[in-house]
């Protein structure tokens, strides 16, 4: 976000967590690399099918999205980003 956009979104005082979903396709690439790039992300959870590299500060949980419900612990989080395609 932009610091217009967390100001608005009142997310400056603090650090979140962020989940992103669908970080191997077009858009979710530049979702995760712009989440990795703020500081104000203090944890980012990507839920992939399979591995994939990141710049080192996100946490990559491969899962099957057919049993999501089968996810012990499922991540929690301040913001979720979907870029299903």
């Amino acid at each position: 976000l932009s610091k217009a956009g967390q100001v608005a979104a009142g997310m400056m005082a603090t650090a979140h967590s962020a989940l992103l979903v669908g970080a191997t396709g077009v858009v979710g690439r530049h979702v995760l690399a712009r989440l990795e790039a703020d500081p104000s992300w203090a944890a980012i959870t990507v839920l992939a099918r399979r591995p994939i590299a990141t710049a080192g500060r996100a946490r990559v949980r491969v899962v099957d999205f057919d049993a999501l419900a089968a996810l012990d612990a499922f991540p929690r989080a301040d913001a979720v980003f979907c870029c299903l395609g």
